[in-house]
Order: C-alpha cells, then sequence, then structure tokens
C-alpha cells in the first residue's frame, strides 16, 4: 500500500537528515582528507535507500530512540533492525493508525510524493538523454580525449560510457587531463547520478538538496586532492590558476574541470599537503568509526 511506503520513507528521510547533519559537522574537521570526508557522504545514502541497519550501541540512532517519547516494538529481523521515529501506528506489519485521519495524511501525502518523485526523475532523465544526443557529434581526438562545438569547458561527460569531451581547437593542459581523467577513474558522474536519484525520492526533505549541493562540492574537491597526491605539491599554485581561468559551468550529469566555489576550490589546492601514513590510518579508522555509529540501529 502507498501509505505504508511513504510512511516507512519518511522514517528512513529522518535518518538520513539525522546523519546527514551529523556528516554536515565532521566535514569542517580540517584534519580529515576531503577523498575520506566524501566517503561519509555514503551514510546519508545509505540511510535513505537502506530500510534497515545492523544492531549497535553507542550509536546516533540509540541516542535519538531515547528522545522518543513513545516506544514501540517492531517485530525481530535476523539481518538487522528497523528505525521507526514517528511511532504514529497501533499496529506496524500491517499499519493500523489509532485514527482515520493518519492514515488520510500519509494516503495524500503517498500521492504527492510519487507525482513528484516521477516528475524529477523523468526530468532529471531527460536533461541526460539531451545531453547524449547533443554529444554524439563528438570527434576522436588525442589521448582518448573528444573535441565538440556544444561544450565550452573539459568534461567527463556519460555515465555508462563516460568519455572526456574538450572544446574545438581547445590546448588542453596535462593538469586539466589529470583531473579529468580522475573523475574517469573514479566513476564520478555515476555517483553523481545516483546522488540525483536519491535527492528525487527523498525530495521532500529540504535537507536532502542541501546534502546534494555539498557532496557535489566534495566530489571536486576530492578529484583536486586527488590529482595534487600523484602531481605533487609543486604543481599547487599552476593547477589553481589553472582552476581560475576555467571557471564554467556545465549541466547536472557533467564532471567539470571549473565550476562552481572556485574560491573554496583554489583555497583547499593552494594548502594542500601530502598525506603521511599515519594521516591515513587515523582518517581511516575514524572513518570506520564515524559509519559504526551512524549506520547501525
Amino acid at each position: 500500500m502507498l501509505h505504508e511506503f511513504f510512511y516507512w520513507l519518511v522514517n528512513m528521510s529522518i535518518s538520513a537528515a539525522l546523519c546527514g547533519i551529523a556528516v554536515l559537522l565532521l566535514r569542517r574537521l580540517r584534519c580529515i582528507p576531503r577523498r575520506f570526508s566524501l566517503l561519509m557522504w555514503a551514510i546519508p545514502l545509505l540511510r535513505m535507500t537502506v530500510p534497515f541497519g545492523l544492531r549497535g550501541r553507542l550509536t546516533l540512532m540509540e541516542l535519538a530512540a531515547l528522545l522518543h517519547s513513545r516506544q514501540v516494538e517492531l517485530p525481530e529481523m535476523s539481518f538487522g533492525t528497523s528505525m521507526n521515529h514517528m511511532g504514529l501506528a497501533d499496529s506496524y506489519f500491517p499499519l493500523e493508525y489509532p485514527r482515520t485521519i493518519i492514515y488520510r495524511v500519509f494516503t495524500v501525502g503517498g500521492i504527492i510524493w510519487l507525482i513528484g518523485a516521477a516528475a524529477l526523475i523523468i526530468a532529471f532523465l531527460m536533461i541526460y538523454l539531451t545531453t547524449l544526443s547533443e554529444l554524439k557529434s563528438a570527434t576522436p581526438a588525442e589521448n582518448g580525449t573528444f573535441v565538440s562545438e556544444k561544450v565550452t569547458c573539459p568534461a567527463v561527460y556519460g555515465i555508462l560510457r563516460p568519455r572526456i569531451i574538450l572544446p574545438v581547437d581547445y590546448n588542453a593542459e596535462e593538469l586539466v587531463l589529470l583531473h579529468e581523467r580522475t573523475h574517469l577513474k573514479r566513476g564520478d558522474n555515476l555517483w553523481r547520478f545516483i546522488a540525483f536519484i536519491a535527492a528525487a525520492i527523498h525530495w521532500f526533505n529540504p535537507l536532502t538538496w542541501l546534502f546534494l549541493k555539498l557532496f557535489l562540492e566534495d566530489v571536486e574537491l576530492a578529484c583536486d586532492e586527488a590529482v595534487l597526491a600523484s602531481c605533487g605539491e609543486e604543481k599547487r599554485k599552476e593547477y589553481a590558476m589553472l582552476l581560475v581561468c576555467s571557471a564554467e559551468k556545465t549541466d547536472v550529469f557533467a564532471s567539470a574541470f571549473g565550476g562552481a566555489k572556485l574560491r573554496l576550490r583554489a583555497k583547499s589546492i593552494l594548502s594542500y599537503k601530502k598525506l603521511t601514513l599515519a594521516s591515513i590510518v587515523t582518517s581511516a579508522l575514524f572513518i570506520c568509526c564515524v559509519f559504526y555509529a551512524l549506520l547501525a540501529n
């Protein structure tokens, strides 16, 4: 039933919002490399898409459960537990509400949600398909790249078969190509697409769009950091200058060299320090603890 699905979807969205706020605060820690902080966005994504979690103690969800004025028992699941933030029903499998108005709210809300989610997903798919059709005329160039008159800056286009497309007569710098190849290697366009679909499903939660915006920023910051890790700290100034000169916007499914938040990215590039083995191990252990604290119920 639609009202049951929407009820549990709202619960999942609340869990995702709580975890996303925690990630938002943790990503501000300057001691965490961007490549590691980017991984933390997988936590709200999992909360948005997976209706259950592993059992655990000393977790964010345990703290959230203590704040509930009404506790309800859910059927045991061998593979994990489900969060029930609202606790509005008398029984849950199937859902039986104490008042008819609650049933009506979730029925109407489910219909509105379905219309909004379908509209957004269709819009995203149309943008993607339109972009692909416009770039069919791209012709092969050197170093596995393509050129097209319809692009204004270097970018990786496509999801299933991504490729680097450059403007016609563009003199590609090696650092620019390295940036785009890093996007290809990391599969950033696929993750961007998944993030947009998750945002479309949870469109009714305003925090979802804030999380999406910050995730896209972290994708570029993590890519910049990976590029500097491979080419060396001595390339910081040159890389920052190229970034400023290539400040362009592309469509939502393209990973471009330029883009928004140039000041933040330039500052991050100029302050980059090569990671030591100790910092890598410490960051990895910290991220593992964060995943446990935010994903366990």
